[in-house]
């Protein structure tokens, strides 16, 4: 019984589908009662906490909040908005790099890290009706509620 347990535990984790969270920034700032969920939790918006691949970020329409990536981009979502990081990697060592945002509804102004500045073909921000590259270090997104 006891070894059949720690096999399990092992196999657990060494599962790929457990794999550690990876940080990929961290908040700034916080205005109002903005929420992340993070898979099945919802936790509140608090200067410093880390954010993560796939987190989605729900500010009301008195919120705001400020983030910086790991690579220096910064973003400021400003309510109502709903605003996923969908993807992030940045290994200059490897070559990689990547940045994609999902905006459900909202309000973003993107500032430009070392992704951006090295790989500006590899930034998108996906919105319901198109899709827009960086090619600039700055800019603005709305998205109204309810775009399909």
């Amino acid at each position: 019984m006891i070894a059949g347990t720690l096999l399990a535990s092992i196999f657990l984790a060494l599962s790929p589908n457990r794999a550690p969270a990876q940080e990929i920034g961290v908040v700034k700032t916080v205005e109002g009662a903005v929420i992340i969920l993070r898979a099945e939790a919802e936790l509140p918006a608090l200067v410093g906490r880390s954010l993560q691949i796939d987190d989605r970020i729900i500010a009301p329409a008195d919120g705001s909040v400020g983030a910086i990536l790991a690579d220096g981009t910064t973003l400021a979502v400003s309510g109502p908005s709903d605003v996923v990081v969908s993807s992030y990697v940045f290994d200059p060592g490897q070559g990689l790099f990547e940045l994609i945002i999902r905006m459900l509804s909202g309000r973003l102004v993107y500032g430009s890290g070392k992704i951006g500045e090295a790989r500006p073909d590899k930034v998108r921000i996906e919105t319901p009706q198109l899709v827009i590259g960086s090619r600039g270090t700055r800019f603005a997104v709305v998205v109204p509620e309810g775009a399909q």
